[in-house]
């Protein structure tokens, strides 16, 4: 079948288009979050290690989807360059995955299990804050890392990030090259396929459920 006439080109569309709409907001929300995060709120500490690890899936699932899209091969260089780029989201991906069998080692790592979070201060952007969740011992050792400074630019290379075993998911480099990546797919099966419905509004229904004589009665949906 060729690809301009291949039905799993729409399904893949809305792949792409749901993962970068995660990826944006999940990512702003972040941002919103980064500039009033303390070391003090343990909620917020807590929000931003979710959002992420959430983002972490979110680029594994566009790579995920990136090695499948019918008619676009593996070799393209935009999707080599892709995936090369954003290999770190597979590492992050796949120690929590198997999160079971990494806490069950008898050789016990030192590093925190969920990771050590560091962000940019708001109010002074030389500054990095590193935090991680759990209890320490006296006497252990903790092994974490803070995020990548960029001498050249003088600058972190972003202003949230996440280590796990000595790597470094860099959240804005990673999240924008999968963003950016949705875009350029996005545009290469509107190519391939120009006669597909626009995304404008969730398609949705709703129903109603009503109680008679005790017995739950479905309502019409619209």
């Amino acid at each position: 079948m060729h690809a301009k006439d291949d039905p799993r080109l729409l399904r893949f569309r809305d792949g792409f288009w749901f993962s970068r709409a995660l990826l944006r907001r999940e990512h702003t929300e972040l941002e919103a979050l980064r500039v009033r995060l303390s070391p003090e709120s343990l909620d917020d500490v807590l929000h931003a290690y979710a959002t992420v690890w959430q983002l972490v899936d979110a680029v594994h699932r566009v790579r995920e989807l990136a090695e499948a899209v019918p008619g676009l091969s593996k070799s393209d260089p935009k999707v080599r360059r892709f995936l090369d780029s954003t290999e770190i989201a597979e590492e992050f991906r796949n120690y929590v995955q198997h999160l079971r069998e990494e806490l069950s080692k008898r050789d016990v790592d030192k590093f925190p299990v969920w990771g050590a979070l560091s962000w940019v201060a708001a109010t002074d952007e030389r500054r990095v804050t590193t935090v991680f969740t759990g209890v320490v011992l006296p006497g252990q050792e903790v092994q974490a890392s803070t995020g990548a400074f960029d001498a050249q630019e003088k600058r972190w290379v972003s202003r949230v990030a996440l280590s796990v075993r000595g790597r470094v998911f860099n959240v804005d480099p990673v999240v924008e090259e999968a963003a950016t990546f949705c875009d350029h797919i996005l545009d290469v099966i509107a190519q391939m396929q120009p006669g597909l419905p626009p995304i404008v509004r969730p398609s949705w229904f709703s129903a109603i459920f009503m109680m008679s004589d005790g017995t739950p009665d479905s309502g019409s949906g619209s």
